[in-house]
């Protein structure tokens, strides 16, 4: 279940990388405030529909009807605190490990549309339409393979009956994309250094460090799911949240 609802949100997050295209248009025909204008037309509207048609469940009790503090009759494992939520994600190791490699990869991210993007832009003098096409190129095609490869290649616990003997574990899938990322790195490190600016070359390196990111970001979210009890699982994604 898991593997199917992250991988559901992560084929999300590819379709709305694609938006990049309409980002690219929007900046040619217009100016950023035209940019901002329409994103928040469709934001207002889809917090209105949300309103509208999202059932109205707590999730505090859902992941309490669900959780083994419940079943137990555990008052004090069953609070709903922030202070108590912190307790018990602080005991569980693995957790914090994720945050650690979310924060790398998030890092890492966030330096390539900060720097070296507007780097790209200046050194093939592309306006901004024409780095929202090829970024939109980039990531979601990157995303997209990503998404592919952990619902298709990773383990998936609840179904052991199956023969899952040529898939790779969550643990081994994040450490084989973590080295898809550095060698992506390296490349476009050793490219500059040698000053071999082909563009297509690089676009496509810079795909491939896109689908190593997104890879190694969804093996660790399946991965907080499956360690995580259900009652905390809304606060250790909320955390990843903050610090994207």
């Amino acid at each position: 279940t898991s593997h199917m609802y992250l991988s559901a949100n992560n084929a999300a997050w590819t379709l709305a990388t694609f938006m990049f295209f309409g980002v690219g248009y929007l900046m040619k025909i217009g100016n950023i405030w035209l940019f901002l204008e329409v994103m928040f037309v469709a934001f207002a509207t889809l917090a209105i529909l949300n309103l509208i048609f999202l059932p109205k469940v707590s999730s505090n009790k859902y992941n309490l009807s669900k959780s083994n503090a419940n079943l137990r009759k555990d008052e004090e494992a069953a609070t709903v605190s922030i202070r108590g939520d912190l307790k018990v994600l602080f005991t569980i190791k693995p957790f914090w490990f994720i945050i650690l490699a979310c924060i790398f990869s998030f890092t890492a991210w966030g330096y390539f549309y900060s720097s070296f993007g507007l780097w790209l832009k200046g050194l093939f003098h592309i306006d901004s339409a024409t780095f929202g096409y090829i970024a939109g190129f980039a990531e979601g095609f990157g995303n997209l393979f990503a998404v592919l490869t952990v619902t298709f290649l990773a383990k998936d616990d609840e179904n052991k009956d199956e023969n899952q003997s040529w898939k790779l574990s969550l643990q081994g899938m994040m450490v084989w994309t973590s080295i898809v990322i550095m060698c992506a790195i390296g490349i476009i490190w050793f490219v500059i250094y040698i000053e071999w600016y082909n563009d297509i070359f690089i676009y496509i390196i810079i795909g491939v460090f896109f689908y190593g990111l997104e890879a190694c970001i969804c093996c660790a979210l399946i991965l907080m799911v499956n360690i995580v009890p259900a009652l905390q699982q809304a606060r250790a994604s909320s955390m990843i949240g903050i610090m994207q």
